[in-house]
C-alpha cells in the first residue's frame, strides 16, 4: 500500500559542509538523496502523530497517535514496512521506546491518577507483556539479543538479560560511585549500557556499564565542567550532550571512552547508527542528518511557519531509512519516513 505522498523540496536534500564538527566518522559512502513520506495513520482524526522508535534494519518503525479530546491517552503504533498496527498499552502517555530487528519492542506508560510509571512493557509478536520484577518503572532500550535496560520508579538502573528469549529476570545495575540516582537508557550488541547519573553535588554525568560490569564515566568537553548525559549507543557510538566552557549544552558523540565530539549544527541530537551517522534537528527546526562528512538537511512536508518543527529521531544501520516527524500544511506534527539513496 502506498503510505503517503512523497514530497521533495527543491528537488533534493540540502548538503552542508561540516562547519565546525570536531571530527569525522570513519564511515564512508554516498551522501544521501532523501525523499520524505508521511506514514499512514490508523485514524484520520488524530490531531498529530510522532515516531518514537525504530529497529536498526529500518523495517519496523514505532510511534504514537494523539486522538482528539483524549487527554493523555495515546495510541501506540508499529509500522511494519509501512503498514500500521495499533498496540493496546494500559495507562496514559503510552510510548514504545525501542525495537530490535526481530520486531520485539519495549514500552512504558503511566497511571492515570498518580502519573506513577506502570510496569515496564515488552511487545513480542504483537502481544503485550509485563517485564518481570519491576512493578513501577520504565523500559528504555533493547538490543538484538533481547537484553533490555531501564530504571525503576525510584531511579535505580535495571537490566533484563535476554528478555527477548523469555528468560529475562530483572537485575539491578551497580550505581556509579557517589551517585544518588542513575538511569540506563540504551544497550549495545556487546552488552555495553549507556546512561547518566546524578552526583551528591547535583551534577549529571554520562557513563557506561561495560559488558564485564565495570562503570566508566565518559569524559567531559576539554576545559568544561564535568556535566554530561548519554542517551543512545549503537556500534560503540554514544550520543548525548555535554556542557561547554560557556555553560551551554553541546550535542555530543563519544566513541566509548574517547573525548566527546561536538556537532554545532544540531540543536538536538537523537541518535546514531552503527557507522556513527547522526540524526536530529537543526537550530532552524529542520530535520538534520550527519552523513559521515557532511550535514544533510532533510526535506519536510511543508514550509515551516513560526511554530513548525521537523525532527529525525531514528536511522537504520545502512543509512537508507530515517524516521521522525514533520510539520504538515496545517502545522500539525506527522510521523514520517525518509528513504535515502
Amino acid at each position: 500500500m502506498r503510505i503517503g505522498i512523497v514530497l521533495l523540496l527543491a528537488g533534493a536534500s540540502t548538503l552542508f559542509a561540516p562547519d565546525g564538527a570536531t571530527a569525522e566518522t570513519s564511515a564512508q559512502g554516498p551522501l544521501p538523496f532523501c525523499q520524505v513520506e508521511r506514514l499512514q495513520e490508523i485514524d484520520k482524526n488524530w490531531e498529530m502523530s510522532i515516531v518514537t522508535a525504530a529497529d536498526p534494519s529500518g523495517r519496523y518503525i514505532a510511534g504514537r497517535g494523539y486522538p482528539e479530546d483524549s487527554g493523555y491517552r495515546r495510541v501506540p503504533v508499529v509500522w511494519d514496512r509501512g503498514e500500521p498496527t495499533a498496540v493496546d498499552i494500559p495507562g496514559i502517555d503510552q510510548s514504545i521506546r525501542d525495537m530490535n530487528a526481530a520486531g520485539v519492542a519495549v514500552a512504558s506508560s503511566y497511571d492515570e491518577q498518580t502519573w506513577e510509571p506502570l510496569t515496564p512493557w515488552i511487545i513480542r509478536d504483537g502481544r503485550l507483556g509485563a517485564l518481570p520484577g519491576v512493578a513501577s518503572g520504565t523500559a528504555n532500550g533493547i538490543n538484538e539479543r533481547g537484553d533490555v535496560v531501564g530504571e525503576t520508579a525510584d531511579r535505580q538502573p535495571v537490566k533484563w538479560p535476554a528478555i527477548g528469549t523469555g528468560n529475562g529476570v530483572a537485575v539491578l545495575l551497580p550505581m556509579p560511585k557517589g551517585a544518588t540516582w542513575a538511569q540506563a537508557h540504551d544497550i549495545d550488541e556487546d552488552g555495553t549500557i549507556v546512561g547518566f547519573h546524578g552526583d551528591v553535588d547535583g551534577a549529571e554525568r554520562a557513563h557506561v556499564w561495560t559488558p564485564d560490569g565495570e562503570i566508566a564515566v565518559l569524559p567531559p568537553l576539554p576545559g568544561a565542567a564535568e556535566q554530561s548525559a548519554a542517551f543512545t549507543i549503537r556500534g560503540g557510538w554514544i550520543t548525548g550532550r555535554a556542557l561547554s566552557e560557556d555553560g551551554t549544552w553541546q550535542q555530543a558523540r563519544w566513541r566509548l571512552t574517547d573525548e566527546p565530539q561536538t556537532f554545532p549544527r544540531f540543536d538536538y541530537l537523537a541518535g546514531a547508527n552503527a557507522s556513527g551517522w547522526l540524526v536530529g534537528s537543526a537550530f532552524e527546526q529542520r530535520a538534520l542528518l550527519w552523513a559521515g562528512s557532511r550535514y544533510v538537511e532533510l526535506p519536510g512536508l511543508a514550509a515551516l511557519g513560526e511554530y513548525g518543527s521537523d525532527l529525525a529521531t531514528e536511522i537504520s544501520d545502512n543509512g537508507r531509512t530515517i524516521a521522525g516527524y514533520a510539520t504538515d500544511e496545517e502545522e500539525a506534527l506527522r510521523a514520517v519516513r525518509w528513504t535515502c539513496s
